[in-house]
Parts: structure tokens; C-alpha cells; sequence
């Protein structure tokens, strides 16, 4: 037998340990996709013509972004229905304003997804919880945490603040019996949300806010066979890029869509795509979202 020196070993031996390593971990990964991807492609092919697809719309009414966007979303979403088209709404983050119209409205024509309420599985993200006090000071009556409220008195999340700038440090979001289902760390320099980590109903790590919605997303059109997707913002953008479905068609919205504009998407007429429509509805191609 020609002994075999440890130097040989640790150059020979150990990258094809790694490689196996590797291939094996891209094997479970394939396993994982294809487990999702085949019901999927099933539905999708039963989405036979003539059989009304759904617009799923996906917007973040940011206080500083949401001036204009209902009318525009809301004509929009009514043109979709108008066609026949089955339409739903998911607002990714709370905003009372946009809230309460949507509720004034009421969602008779279209079905409203809210992602404070139903991203947690398992719990009862819906069930009313009382607080006596929206703001929690500390002992020098400089507030420390927040409580954001919905109009039917529910807790949406608690904003952990700074105790001497008073800058918001964390969001921690609140199933209906006072557990918290998601914190987010909020970036001290521009005050944006940052990496995010899942308590409930199972552990799980996420880069960012926006990576924790876009897996919500996910799950939210995972039943629905070739969905159009539309973003209505900037921050909806980011999250359907980074939302991976086989079969969907992404687009953003940047204007009021017709019923006209509607049924050549539908169509797929790319002739008869105007340049009015290549503006109200752009196509959003795929990026990963860090």
C-alpha cells in the first residue's frame, strides 16, 4: 500500500468533499422548488381560456407615498373587475389613513389581504387587544414605546424607541393575544426597516421586512393559477422581485390601467399593446431583494 501524505489528502480529498457537499445542498433546494412548483404549474394549467385570471395588486401606503395612490389603485382595480377579472389587494404595511378608506369603501368587488394580520399562521392575528395607553413613558416621561392601533382598536405593532433621541430602534408585531409573531430592526441612519426575525409560528431569519413579505406574497398567490401581478409602488416593486412563481406575469403600476389596457394584458395582444399602456403598466422584471 503507497502511504498517502496528509497534504495530498487536504488537496485532493477535501474539495471533492466540498463539491459533494455543495451538489447535495443544490439537490435539496431543487427538491424544495420542484415540491412547490409542480401544484403550481397543475393550477395554472387548469386556468383554461376564457376562465377569469386574478390581478393580485401589491402596495406599501407609506405616509409619504400615499397621497394620490388610492384613486388612481382604486379606478384601476375597477377596471380590472370590470373585464372580469377577480382582483385582490395586499397591503404590506399599515397606514390609517388608506386603511380606513378601504374599509369605508368596503371589499364587496375585491378581496383585501393585510400583512399585519394574516402573515402569522397558526394564531389569532385578528383577535381584538386592549391597551389603556398608546404611549409607554419611562421614568422622565420621554416615551420609550409606541403602540400602533387600527380603527377597530387592534394592536398592529409596538414601536420600540431610543431613550434619549427618541428614534424608533425596532417594530414588533403583535398576534391578537399579545404575542410577538416578528420584530424589524429599524436602520438608526435613514430610519428604514431592516433585517427581520419570525417568533412565530416557527423561527426563521430574513435579511429585511421587505424579504419577510415577499415570502408572505408568495404564499398568498401560491394557490392562484397564472396570476397577474401588480405592483403599485416603489416598496411593492421591491417585493414582487423578489418573489419567485412560475406562470405569473409581473408588471408596475405607474398610472390609472383602463378596462381596455386590461383585456390586451389578458390577451397577451402585444400588438395591440399602446404606448399609453406600456406606461400605465411597466414590466417588472426579476432581482434578488437583499
Amino acid at each position: 500500500m503507497i502511504p498517502i501524505s496528509t497534504r495530498t489528502l487536504r488537496h485532493t480529498v477535501l474539495p471533492l468533499y466540498q463539491r459533494a457537499r455543495s451538489f447535495s445542498r443544490t439537490v435539496r433546494w431543487l427538491s424544495e422548488s420542484a415540491r412547490r412548483a409542480v401544484p403550481e404549474l397543475v393550477r395554472d394549467l387548469l386556468v383554461l381560456p376564457g376562465r377569469p385570471r386574478v390581478a393580485v395588486f401589491v402596495v406599501s401606503p407609506a405616509a409619504g407615498a400615499r397621497r394620490g395612490l388610492l384613486p388612481t389603485l382604486t379606478r384601476s382595480i375597477e377596471a380590472a373587475v370590470s373585464t372580469g377579472l377577480q382582483a385582490e389587494l395586499l397591503v404590506l404595511d399599515y397606514d390609517a389613513d388608506v386603511d380606513a378608506q378601504l374599509s369605508t369603501r368596503g371589499e364587496q368587488d375585491i378581496t383585501v389581504r393585510r400583512f399585519w394580520r394574516e402573515a402569522v399562521v397558526g394564531t389569532d392575528a385578528s383577535m381584538p387587544h386592549r391597551i389603556t395607553s398608546v404611549k409607554h413613558p419611562d421614568t422622565p416621561g420621554q416615551p420609550l414605546r409606541r403602540a400602533v392601533v387600527d380603527g377597530d382598536g387592534r394592536l398592529v405593532r409596538t414601536v420600540d424607541l431610543h431613550p434619549r433621541t427618541g428614534q424608533e430602534v425596532t417594530h414588533r408585531y403583535s398576534t391578537g393575544d399579545g404575542r410577538c409573531w416578528l420584530s424589524v430592526w429599524i436602520d438608526p441612519d435613514d430610519g428604514t426597516p431592516g433585517r427581520a426575525f419570525q417568533h412565530l409560528p416557527a423561527a426563521r431569519a430574513f435579511a429585511s421586512l421587505r424579504a419577510a413579505q415577499a415570502s408572505w406574497v408568495r404564499e398568498a398567490i401560491s394557490t392562484t393559477g397564472r396570476p397577474l401581478l401588480i405592483a403599485g409602488d416603489r416598496t411593492g416593486e421591491d417585493v414582487l422581485r423578489a418573489v419567485r412563481r412560475i406562470g405569473a406575469t409581473k408588471r408596475a403600476l405607474a398610472g390609472e390601467v383602463t378596462a381596455a389596457h386590461w383585456r390586451a394584458l389578458v390577451s397577451d395582444a402585444k400588438s395591440g399593446m399602446s404606448d399609453a399602456m406600456r406606461v400605465s403598466l411597466r414590466l417588472l422584471s426579476d432581482s434578488k431583494l437583499q
